[in-house]
């Protein structure tokens, strides 16, 4: 094992727990670590239990960046697909009256409990905005056929009128 100091930090390079660890004497704790099986944490260790052990990056604390990408096998283009079977709005509604959140979206307690999969929930708010388009776009063809209809009768009734006028 080799250790060097820097001031309140101490350095130290171990191969029989972690490859490197930088060490906050001040503080009497690990701020970076690369373990040898190149798991990387930065700040306190927060997974030690929890279901993401395996996570190859920890970080404790905020994370600031200009973009972020996360490759997703499965995007939500297939709600377009002739085949894709939209669940009704009344569906939805009793679904939400009795979950109290919308199907397929994790609730606060498994957020809370599990964190959340950026890729995943950014899949299925696609995928959620999708299904609100077609939505919107059925209600809009509905809202024109029902405004051609109103125009027709509105034609009939003046129609009406103008031949008992007549009589």
């Amino acid at each position: 094992m080799l250790t060097f100091w820097f001031a309140t930090l101490k350095l130290t390079v171990n191969n029989v727990f972690d490859a490197f660890t930088i060490f906050d004497v001040t503080a009497n704790k690990a701020q970076f670590k690369v373990k040898s099986n190149v798991q990387t944490i930065i700040g306190a260790q927060t997974q030690s239990t929890d279901p993401h052990t395996n996570a190859m990056l920890t970080i404790n604390g905020k994370i600031m960046s200009k973009s972020c990408y996360i490759r997703i096998a499965d995007w939500a283009d297939y709600v377009f697909a002739k085949d894709y079977k939209i669940t009704s709005l009344k569906e939805v509604e009793a679904y939400y009256k009795v979950n109290k959140h919308l199907p397929e979206i994790p609730t606060a307690i498994e957020v809370e409990k599990e964190g959340l999969d950026l890729g995943a929930i950014n899949t299925l708010l696609v995928k959620k905005v999708e299904e609100l388009t077609i939505y919107a776009v059925e209600q809009s063809k509905t809202t024109e056929a029902q405004q051609a209809l109103l125009v027709e009768l509105q034609k009939q009734v003046e129609a009406l009128k103008k031949q008992i006028e007549k009589k």
